[in-house]
């Protein structure tokens, strides 16, 4: 664990069979590379109240992958893969200005990423499929609580499962207002129930 540390730098360690959280990290400005966590009984990610770089790091068969939660403007999730674990592949809570580009989620037991109360998060580019393993009400992205003015562009949800889990790509509930959700791919039809959102041109094959 860091605790607010100026300038922290984590680059390739691997974490297997943690009985708590793998990777964790409590205030401060870090940097989180090419580290991987496995089988843990925690979350493998746990980023709380600090602005972080995580980029090309691995979670599998953790609680979440990657949980940020309170976190400073200016950060982002990068480049990561998250797959298999019991909760959802991300999960961002009142991080606002966060940017989410090219990750992976796949296989999480519930949704692939899950936005809480946060302003203006940025996610683009990330592939979600097969995602709601558990067969509940999971999805690809969730916009929760008091999301709002978050911007969805270019993800691609498609599940190409026999029997796709993932049966809604985006779930904006009713709470979350005035997000953007455009030029995605899926399957399935994207439909919101935020207020003053701009939901169009995305892609239905």
């Amino acid at each position: 664990m860091l605790h607010d540390v100026t300038q922290g730098e984590l680059v390739a360690i691997d974490v297997r069979g943690w009985e708590g959280s793998a990777i964790s990290i409590t205030g401060g400005n870090s940097q989180v590379r090419d580290c991987r966590t496995l089988g843990c009984a925690g979350n493998g990610f746990d980023f709380v109240r600090c602005r972080i770089s995580c980029v090309s790091n691995i979670a599998r068969e953790c609680a979440h992958g990657f949980v940020v939660s309170q976190s400073r403007p200016e950060s982002i999730i990068e480049a990561n893969i998250s797959g298999g674990n019991r909760a959802n592949g991300y999960q961002f809570d009142q991080s606002p200005g966060i940017a989410a580009y090219a990750n992976n989620a796949s296989f999480n037991d519930r949704d692939g990423m899950t936005v809480i109360n946060t302003a203006n998060a940025q996610l683009v580019a990330n592939m979600l499929a097969g995602n709601n393993q558990s067969s509940t009400d999971g999805c690809g992205i969730r916009l929760s609580g008091s999301a709002r003015e978050c911007g969805l562009f270019y993800n691609n949800f498609q599940d190409v499962q026999m029997q796709p889990s993932q049966l809604n790509p985006v779930i904006e509930e009713t709470s979350a207002n005035q997000n953007v959700i455009r030029f995605n791919l899926s399957r399935m039809k994207i439909q919101g129930d935020g207020q003053d959102s701009i939901i169009s041109e995305n892609f239905t094959p």
